[in-house]
């Protein structure tokens, strides 16, 4: 995760959305990992919102949206999404 501060390593659910299913395309969180397609699930310890970009492999993404996962008043994860850099316009149309 690259942000202003710096540069942290995460460990982290990172994966691509496989679903093309109608269903998917609600723009919110359903069952941790509905999602529309084209997206990327981020399930981890951090809040992504302040970063400017994730670097998973050799492949960079932004985050779009980040969630906290709490049961009570106890944070269990955070559940974010991401695009591809380079496919931000697909996010906003």
């Amino acid at each position: 995760m690259v942000t202003p501060e710096g540069v942290a390593c995460l460990q982290a659910v990172f994966q691509p959305t496989t679903s093309l299913s109608w269903q998917n395309m609600r723009r919110q969180v359903m069952d941790l990992g509905e999602l529309p397609l084209g997206q990327y699930l981020y399930l981890g310890p951090e809040d992504i919102r302040g970063a400017q970009y994730l670097i998973c492999g050799d492949r960079v993404f932004l985050p779009r949206r980040c969630d906290p996962i709490r049961l009570g008043n106890r944070l269990l994860c955070y559940w974010g999404l991401c695009v591809p850099a380079g496919e931000e316009e697909a996010w906003n149309s």
